[in-house]
């Protein structure tokens, strides 16, 4: 019958009630018609008929009440079916107890003289329980007929099926009966003493089951659901705990194909926030769609706006603001690594709501209020001087860069018609060079550095959007206009010497020009790990390496006169690994190139924790160059400004220590100055190692101990990784302040009543641990409006919608900057996909073929 589609399907066999549901004869219609109003002939069999459903609950009831024969199961399959209809057509519990009472015969109520109660009425939102442990009892005899085949096909969900009874028992029979066991009419009651015997005699007798470790009622504990994990819930714990156990405040980076995460340091280009303009725009969209935010109205209603001429149209862009605010802090906030990044956005579409109101007075009107709004809200700490109005020319700029993502967004993520695509697509490609065109105007006019990093930053970008786009593939996308940077004083050099070319005549080493080199490097450059880097850095061979791409550093040279000589190698170790043939090699030495990279750039700049973005960039356009034209086996170049000198810094160290593990364990200094300076470094690691394990792992402990790895090429989550060992081994003075292995790793551990509960509601869980989808809740607030303290609840669309693609899905973006094989697909894109849009990191993937 359709209405039990509304019900939760039973495990264990489908349900015996279309005998309820049978269509009125004529006897009945007769019978009932003079009960049950406007109930006569020719009407549809439709429960949804108050006539009809009456004249069925009548039928049905004084069939039940009649039967002495298995009549508990009857009245229990009349329950069934009653609250099956009553959900399906949301009738109240009021309008099912009229047609109860019209039994009455001679002042008394039949069906309350039999034993067949109806008290889920009063319960009503207990029902899906009720049902579920009523399934449970009618069923269980059957499952020696069945075991066989549900332990190989479907125990897993068998096996929660099984606890979720224990759980609705343990409650409806504190909740219900332990007071109402002398009440013999009760139903409800009655089937709760049905079941701890039919639990013994079906599960823990059962031979087939006895291996399967199913408690006694009495000694059932949340632990035990772990035994009900399948290896497809293996894969969605993994999936889910490196979803849900991100930091805020770390980025990821897929290198090879595989996810590595670093810390964010924070950016400080004032322009830097577009990259999430599409996951910013969907919560746009999805504030102003929201229902049930009264509140937030008569808070804005209630700010005290000193000029009644602005009161409506204030608080109309007070409620939109704080909205979308909400949508943006637990969603972005949440979320994302860079918290800062959405507010700075916020305040951008602020100025732009404001700007299209096309009225100086309103907007001076509205900044000015806004501290009054912040404290209506408590958003004082969150917002204040943060949201404010932006300098007409800064926000021109950030105008010009929005319209270049919006329309890169499309050409990367838009799903076109087939017969527009090549209209649509050159369409986009055009709106991106007028932009473009019109920033480097801006750009020229102003001298504005961090407009001119951020252009260039989406020149990256762009460059391999074709390669990403769900459509525009087989369009030829136009290259955008070149950008020059500017002269730092033009009206200086009125005459100019011409530009030496990046020649080799520079005669230093790599490792001769450098400074601050890490004293730790005495330990670590003569241990067989660590002397790739000694091939990346060394100059023997660079004739074979032209001009041809360097010459884009040249204008940097007089600033940075190393950076020729550091270009030369860039370009011969990125050809060189891509000459090797072992595909794990390859990987291998990638990732040592690119902590190499960071490193020598963060030695030349003499220990400055900042990018020098221009630098970094410079390379990276190198680098297109040369990927692009070895087609194949490809390494990779990550660019991320929110990333400190200093945090790749750390990153590379964590990396060494774990690729030389086996080396530094079995190395023996020389003498005692060779033994402080290891102690020295292992006491260094060690700070490292408990600093970021928190960040770096996250562990369960059942079925079997182990963790997983969030940054697996620069971090091991293996207990014996832990430098304290090393520290004890090597006889060093140990700080009193490091901990045991054990409570290190006790403080990454998930328990496992918080695992159990993800598992066994997948309905109710998108992540490991149910992914919250609410913003904040209103708790409580003053009579005035003024709020002390709320959250706001709001369920969004289940995980993979597009909006989670977008944000808590968190899609890795990357960016190949070779052009690929015409038969790479979309999926072997998301297979390589994994983590956070926080940052659209501008990389050269290396893709093995």
């Amino acid at each position: 019958m359709k209405e039990l589609d509304s019900l939760e399907k039973p495990i264990l066999n489908d349900w015996s009630l279309d005998s309820f549901d049978q269509k009125l004869s004529e006897e009945d219609i007769e019978k009932y018609a003079e009960k049950c109003k406007d109930l006569k002939s020719g009407l549809d069999n439709s429960n949804k008929i108050p006539s009809v459903l009456c004249g069925k609950i009548l039928r049905n009831l004084y069939s039940v009440l009649n039967k002495d024969d298995n009549n508990v199961n009857n009245c229990r399959n009349f329950n069934i079916w009653l609250a099956s209809i009553k959900k399906k057509y949301i009738y109240t519990s009021d309008e099912i107890q009229s047609h109860f009472n019209k039994t009455e015969f001679n002042g008394k109520k039949l069906y309350q003289l039999h034993s067949c109660s109806f008290d889920w009425l009063y319960n009503e939102h207990e029902i899906d329980d009720i049902i579920k442990l009523y399934n449970f009892n009618e069923h269980i005899k059957s499952i020696k007929e069945k075991i066989s085949s549900i332990i190989n096909e479907k125990y897993s969900a068998f096996c929660k099926y099984v606890y979720d009874c224990i759980k609705i028992y343990k409650r409806l029979n504190t909740t219900y009966c332990k007071e109402n066991e002398n009440n013999p009419s009760s139903t409800l009651c009655h089937e709760l003493k049905k079941f701890p015997l039919h639990y013994r005699t079906y599960i823990l007798e059962l031979d087939e089951l006895k291996d399967k470790n199913f408690p006694s009622l009495e000694s059932y504990t949340s632990d035990n659901e772990i035994d009900c994990l399948s290896e497809d819930d293996i894969s969605r714990i993994h999936s889910s705990l490196l979803k849900k156990y991100r930091r805020v405040g770390s980025n990821t980076q897929t290198m090879d194909g595989r996810t590595v995460e670093h810390h964010a340091a924070g950016s400080t280009n004032k322009y830097g926030f577009f990259d999430d303009l599409a996951v910013y725009q969907t919560n746009e969209a999805s504030s102003l769609k929201v229902s049930g935010m009264k509140w937030i109205t008569f808070a804005c209603t209630n700010v005290d706006w000193n000029e009644e001429r602005y009161k409506v149209k204030a608080t109309n862009l007070c409620e939109k603001f704080i909205k979308y605010y909400y949508f943006l802090s637990f969603n972005m906030g949440y979320n994302m690594p860079n918290e800062s990044k959405y507010v700075e956005y916020l305040n951008y579409w602020l100025k732009n709501v404001i700007t299209l109101e096309n009225d100086e007075n309103f907007a001076k009107f509205f900044y000015e209020s806004l501290i009054k709004i912040f404290d209506a809200f408590q958003l004082k700490k969150e917002l204040l001087h943060k949201v404010d109005d932006i300098d007409d020319k800064v926000f021109n700029n950030m105008k010009t860069l929005y319209n270049l993502y919006d329309n890169y967004n499309k050409i990367e993520n838009e799903r076109i018609q087939s017969n527009d695509v090549k209209s649509k697509c050159e369409e986009y490609v055009n709106n991106c060079k007028t932009s473009y065109l019109e920033g480097i105007d801006k750009y020229q006019k102003s001298n504005d550095h961090d407009f001119y990093l951020a252009l260039k930053e989406f020149d990256a970008l762009y460059r391999n959007v074709q390669y990403r786009s769900a459509s525009c593939r087989g369009v030829i996308l136009a290259p955008l206009p070149e950008l020059r940077k500017l002269e730092a004083n033009p009206q200086k050099k009125t005459v100019q010497a011409p530009s030496k070319m990046c020649t080799l005549e520079e005669n230093y080493t790599t490792d001769g020009d450098t400074t601050g080199n890490d004293k730790y490097e005495n330990i670590l450059k003569n241990l067989s790990f660590y002397k790739y880097y000694s091939t990346l850095s060394s100059s023997t061979n660079l004739n074979g390496y032209t001009d041809e791409y360097c010459s884009k550093v040249e204008r940097l040279k007089d600033k940075y006169p190393w950076i020729c000589k550091l270009c030369r190698l860039f370009s011969k170790n990125l050809i060189d690994i891509s000459k090797l043939e072992d595909e794990q090699k390859r990987k291998e030495k990638c990732f040592y190139f690119q902590y190499w990279i960071y490193d020598q750039i963060r030695k030349k700049l003499s220990g400055k924790n900042n990018y020098e973005p221009d630098v970094v960039l410079t390379l990276l356009d190198v680098a297109l160059n040369i990927n692009f034209n070895l087609r194949n086996n490809h390494c990779t170049m990550i660019y991320d400004s929110s990333i400190s000198m200093e945090g790749w810094k750390e990153m590379k160290e964590l990396h060494d220590y774990f690729e030389g593990y086996d080396n530094i364990k079995s190395y023996r200094p020389s003498d005692g100055d060779g033994e402080k300076l290891l102690c020295e470094y292992l006491t260094h690691i060690n700070e490292l190692y408990e600093k970021h394990i928190k960040e770096s792992c996250v562990c369960i402990r059942k079925p079997n101990f182990f963790c997983l790895e969030k940054f697996p090429h620069y971090f091991k989550c293996d207990k014996k990784y832990y430098p304290n060992a090393l520290l004890s081994s090597f006889k060093c003075n140990m700080e009193e302040t490091s901990q045991s292995v054990e409570s290190l790793f006790k403080s990454v551990t998930i328990d496992n009543e918080s695992l159990t509960k993800s598992i066994t509601s997948p309905e109710a869980c998108t992540g490991l641990l149910c992914d919250p989808f609410y913003v904040f809740n209103l708790l409580a607030f003053g009579v005035l409006g003024l709020f002390s303290t709320f959250f706001v609840f709001y369920k969004f669309t289940p995980l993979g919608s597009r909006f989670q693609r977008k944000s808590l899905k968190k899609k890795q973006f990357l960016y190949a900057v070779q052009e690929r094989d015409r038969h790479h697909s979309l999926a072997e894109d998301s297979e390589r996909a994994y983590g956070n849009p926080s940052r659209r990191r501008l990389q050269l993937a290396y893709q093995a073929e």
